[in-house]
C-alpha cells in the first residue's frame, strides 16, 4: 500500500485552504494534516510535526512565500516546498527556483497538475508549470518597461499621494490615474498598491530614499 503524503497548506484565503483540502483529500493517499494563514505559526508547528510537503502561497501578509520558504528550506531540509501561485512572472519564478525550491505550480492549473506536482518533489525531482518554465526559458535579460506616465504615477503613489493628489499634480483626470493604476498592476502581476510599489524599490524604478514633499 502506498504510504500516505502528508501535507500543509498555507494561503491567506480561508477558502482556498478549504478548497484545496477538499480536492487533495478526494484521492487516496494525500492527507492534509494541518491548515495555516500565518507562516510564523507554521514554522512553528515544524519544531514538533513536520509534513512531507507544504503547499504554500506566494504573497501573504507579513512574511511572504519566499522568506518562508527560505526558512523551511535553511532549517527544515527534509520538508518539500511547492508553491501554488497566481503570479506567472519571472521576478517570483527566478528566485524561488533558484533558493532550491521544489515546486512552482499556478493557481489556473488543473487538479492533475497539483498532483503531479507533489509526487515529482516526493520522488526527488523538481517541478515547474509548463507556463512558468516558459517565462524563465523567455530570457534572463527580460523587463517589464513602464512609459513615463505609468512612472510618474508609481512614484507618486509611493509618496503617498491620493488619485485625487496625484491627478492635480500630473494635470490629468482621476480617471486617468485610475487607468494607469491599473495597467501598473496588470504590467507588474501586483494585487495591490504595496506590492506594487515594493516592486518598483525592487527593479529600481523606485528611490527608497525620497520623501513627500
Amino acid at each position: 500500500m502506498k504510504k500516505k503524503v502528508r501535507l500543509y497548506l498555507i494561503d491567506d484565503h480561508r477558502l482556498m485552504n478549504e478548497g484545496l483540502k477538499q480536492v487533495l483529500e478526494s484521492r487516496e493517499g494525500y492527507v492534509v494534516e494541518k491548515m495555516f494563514n500565518d507562516p510564523a505559526a507554521l514554522l512553528e508547528s515544524l519544531n514538533f510535526q513536520k509534513p512531507d510537503v507544504i503547499i504554500s502561497d506566494i504573497t501573504m501578509p507579513g512574511m511572504d512565500g519566499i522568506a518562508l520558504a527560505k526558512n523551511v528550506l535553511e532549517r527544515f531540509p527534509g520538508v518539500y516546498i511547492v508553491f501554488l501561485t497566481m503570479h506567472l512572472n519571472a521576478q517570483y519564478i527566478r528566485p524561488a527556483m533558484q533558493m532550491g525550491v521544489h515546486g512552482y505550480v499556478l493557481k489556473d492549473s488543473r487538479a492533475e497538475d497539483v498532483f503531479e506536482a507533489i509526487d515529482t518533489v516526493c520522488s526527488g525531482n523538481r517541478y515547474l508549470s509548463p507556463k512558468a518554465a516558459a517565462i524563465l526559458l523567455s530570457g534572463p535579460d527580460e523587463q517589464i518597461t513602464l512609459t513615463p506616465r505609468e512612472t510618474q504615477v508609481l512614484r507618486a503613489m509611493a509618496l503617498g499621494f491620493s488619485t485625487k493628489e496625484i491627478a492635480e499634480r500630473l494635470e490629468i483626470s482621476t480617471n486617468t490615474v485610475e487607468s494607469h493604476r491599473k495597467n501598473l498592476l496588470l504590467k507588474t502581476d501586483c494585487r495591490n498598491a504595496a506590492e506594487m510599489i515594493l516592486w518598483g524599490v525592487e527593479t529600481g524604478h523606485l528611490d527608497p530614499t525620497s520623501r513627500k514633499g
